[in-house]
């Protein structure tokens, strides 16, 4: 393989995609944490205030692509495949440019 094909466009190379993806079980399926949660806010005097409370998850990933079509379709799969329970959990996701830290100059963190 020679140099040119191997190669890739530094703007390229510069932009990710990060996608975060909220899970959260289905309104009909019975929340044991979230029902633990709101009895101890309700003990500590926040009763008048908590109506419900739900727990899930978020997973944040970064994506080596920045086609957001093709990441949308790559998400979807994932969650489908893997990451969600179709039968008992919901997810949605958004996804944001995120610089690629290799290609950033300077010092970043630690």
């Amino acid at each position: 393989m020679s140099f040119k094909e191997n190669s890739r466009n530094p703007e390229e190379e510069s932009r990710m995609l990060e996608a975060e993806i909220y899970i959260t079980l289905k309104k009909v399926v019975s929340d044991p944490q979230g029902l633990t949660i709101k009895h101890a806010l309700e003990s500590i005097s926040y009763q008048k205030v908590i109506k419900d409370v739900r727990i899930g998850k978020l997973i944040s990933l970064k994506l080596e692509i920045n086609d957001k079509k093709k990441a949308k379709i790559l998400v979807n799969e994932m969650c489908k495949k893997l990451l969600a329970n179709p039968i008992i959990e919901d997810y949605k996701f958004r996804l944001t440019p995120h610089p690629n830290p290799s290609s950033s100059k300077g010092g970043g963190k630690r």
